[in-house]
């Protein structure tokens, strides 16, 4: 459920539900984490480890510090990202070790430093039409990434500091003038 409107940022914290009334151990294993991440931004955790970032505009990590603090990296499969989400601030997903799969916004522009550092499970990331800036070390340390598909005209980028090259056969793909 997104909530229109902004909360201030001293009222915002990371919520916890349990999704399930039944008191069983696997129950309590589980439980929905959800909050805001931004002036627009909100997160949750979903049952399958999928987190989900929807809103628009940008993201604030010292809002996001919440989901941090929740301490699920281990329990993050994917990430995926309304189209209207504009940034990933720097090590938003650093060491979160299980992350497999990433479905960037459309409208990303920016990608901070060490964002996805140390994801070692994520094979592939695609850069799409609007990003203007991968920062230094964003995927350092990503052992399991197989491949990186580019469609877009970076104008930042330092290709070898922001993926660190661990994978012998690391395959980019560039793709030039392609609409999205």
């Amino acid at each position: 459920m997104v909530v229109a409107g902004v909360v201030p940022t001293s009222f915002v914290k990371a919520e916890e539900e349990n999704t399930s009334k039944n008191t069983t151990e696997d129950s309590l294993i589980y439980k929905n984490i959800k909050g805001q991440c931004g002036p627009q931004t909100y997160f949750q955790l979903e049952k399958d480890g999928t987190l989900r970032i929807t809103g628009t505009g940008e993201i604030d990590i010292e809002q996001f510090d919440d989901l941090q603090k929740a301490e699920i990296s281990d329990k993050v499969l994917k990430v995926v990202m309304d189209n209207e989400i504009t940034n990933i601030p720097d090590g938003m997903f650093k060491n979160y070790k299980n992350i497999k799969e990433v479905e960037l916004s459309n409208g990303l522009e920016i990608i901070g430093k060490n964002a996805f550092a140390n994801c070692k499970s994520l094979k592939e990331i695609v850069l799409l039409k609007h990003i203007s800036k991968v920062s230094d070390y964003a995927f350092f340390n990503c052992t399991g990434l197989e491949s990186v598909y580019i469609f877009c005209h970076l104008t930042q980028i330092q290709m070898e500091v922001t993926i660190k090259f661990h994978v012998e056969q690391l395959k980019i793909m560039l793709f030039t003038d392609v609409i999205i």
